[in-house]
């Protein structure tokens, strides 16, 4: 079924398809006439060519598309965002309010509906000239209609924010009561850091009780060591659902393979054992 908003919006679609082909096609041109003073490149300007004649005929085809839909068009009503931070809604883009260089944003799923109905949710943003016959009570709603360029580029914005927020949730990490998992990163260090990646956590944990194990520390050094290695360890149990002490065997298992792998990589380095 034909309804003014498929119309329209096939209407809208074209123009914007023969602005952005128009657009390419004088690209184009000005592209082959530089080419053309080098004979060398003979063969990319014959491909340019073929582009701009097939993007050529399709604006013509489009053209024609266009002319056959707009003679459907019967008056039904429409309407027109101006596209700039607080731009109103008009019903033509012949508005006396307006500029020949406004530019508008065609709100086509507003086509065909009753004009107060389109003041209604135009709200504050409504053209009190356009509208001028709706209720004053109309024009200080709060708009309900937006730029769908917007819409779609908030609805993206979601998709990646949900996205971030998925990965965080399988691969992140966090204290169980859900503040930042914050510890050293390395035995000699004082300062402490926030760890975000659960690998980055077991990664710690085990260079740490490697180093605790297999290399001279202080005392004072192993003590932070033991601290952060307990704060991962009970991070980490929260994160994989099971208890501190599997969480210690898994990591102690990964530590004592490591230092067995040291040793065997690097005979002559003398492991001091603690």
């Amino acid at each position: 079924m034909t309804t003014p908003v498929i119309i329209d919006t096939e209407i809208a679609e074209l123009m914007q398809s023969i602005d952005a082909d128009s657009h390419a096609i004088y690209r184009l041109t000005q592209s082959i006439e530089y080419n053309k003073k080098y004979s060398w490149l003979g063969k990319e300007t014959e491909e340019k060519e073929i582009k701009r004649d097939a993007l050529t005929q399709k604006v013509i085809d489009n053209k024609e598309k266009l002319a056959t839909l707009r003679a459907l068009y019967t008056g039904w009503s429409r309407a027109y965002l101006v596209r700039n931070s607080n731009g109103h809604i008009h019903k033509s883009r012949e508005c006396g309010t307006c500029f020949p260089t406004t530019q508008y944003v065609w709100l086509t799923d507003m086509s065909g509906r009753d004009e107060l109905e389109i003041a209604f949710l135009a709200g504050e943003k409504a053209c009190t000239v356009c509208y001028a016959h709706a209720p004053s009570a109309y024009f200080l709603r709060q708009c309900e209609l937006e730029d769908p360029e917007v819409v779609e580029a908030r609805r993206l914005r979601q998709i990646r924010k949900a996205e971030i927020e998925a990965k965080r949730l399988k691969t992140g990490i966090w204290n169980p009561d859900g503040t930042p998992l914050v510890v050293i990163e390395y035995a000699f260090s004082r300062y402490k850091t926030e760890v975000k990646a659960e690998r980055t956590a077991q990664s710690i944990a085990v260079n740490m009780l490697v180093g605790i194990q297999s290399m001279a520390r202080s005392p004072e050094e192993i003590e932070r060591c033991k601290d952060a290695i307990e704060t991962i360890l009970i991070a980490l149990a929260h994160k994989r659902g099971t208890s501190v002490e599997e969480q210690r065997i898994f990591i102690q298992t990964k530590a004592d393979a490591m230092v067995k792998k040291n040793k065997r990589d690097y005979p002559d380095v003398n492991w001091s054992t603690r």
